[in-house]
């Protein structure tokens, strides 16, 4: 099982939902849902938001 460290990252970088959203041209909802591991994450999204924070997409998770 793998936990999504999307909130972690972002505000690492201190970049705010609705920023990351403009970056993606994701809803800021879903990265919101993203975050609150309220909707599963497609594989097309997680490459923006990897692109969009500066990881690889592998890093956006950790093993439980």
């Amino acid at each position: 099982m793998y936990k999504i460290l999307l909130r972690e990252i972002r505000e690492s970088r201190n970049i705010s939902q609705s920023k990351l959203s403009r970056l993606t041209d994701i809803p800021q909802p879903t990265i919101s849902c993203m975050e609150n591991r309220t909707l599963v994450c497609d594989l097309d999204r997680l490459d923006r938001i990897a692109k969009a924070l500066g990881v690889s997409i592998k890093d956006l998770f950790v093993e439980l």
